[in-house]
């Protein structure tokens, strides 16, 4: 027994040992990544907090708003200006307004189907009590369930809502 034990422990930290024996050491391998930037080229221009409040102007924003595409003619100074001072008609705004409700509408009844399928299907798998009645999975469903249903609630309040606007303004 003592025997078996004994070449049990020498295997084990033989095989340990393995690894350790052949691992590259820390100061080799920053050697070797020191080598592989020595090859490549300058590395390109770094911004900090301080180049960035120099620069002034507002970030986000294109440096060439008004320059067309390389195949693109300039249009007219004064199409520019009767664009410009176009403004929408009433019937106009009420389709832009109409169209965003209709969007809103149909992004939340989409949710409340997408919802009231996740509901379903939880219900469909609490009612096979194939696997148990009082187990943490049925447990951890119902919780889930819950939630859903709560979701569901919320979701169809939102609709509700969305509904009553466009009832408001007088949408179709």
């Amino acid at each position: 027994m003592r025997v078996l034990h004994a070449a049990t422990l020498v295997a084990a930290a033989a095989f340990l040992a393995g690894p350790v024996a052949s691992a590259q050491s820390l100061g080799e391998a920053a050697a070797k990544e020191k080598a592989k930037r020595k090859g490549k080229s300058e590395p390109s221009k770094v911004f900090t907090d301080d180049d960035l409040r120099s620069a002034g102007g507002i970030a986000n924003v294109p440096a060439a708003v008004d320059a067309p595409a390389d195949g693109q003619a300039k249009p007219a100074e004064g199409a520019k200006a009767g664009q410009a001072t176009k403004e929408k008609t009433p019937d106009e705004i009420q389709a832009e307004q109409q169209a965003a409700w209709r969007k809103k509408v149909d992004h939340a009844q989409s949710e409340v189907n997408r919802i009231r399928q996740i509901v379903s299907d939880m219900q469909r798998d609490l009612n096979d009590t194939s696997g148990g009645v009082y187990t943490p999975r049925r447990a951890n469903l119902q919780t889930r369930l819950d939630e859903a249903q709560k979701n569901l609630a919320t979701a169809e309040q939102m609709l509700a809502d969305a509904q009553d606007e466009g009832r408001r303004n007088g949408y179709r």
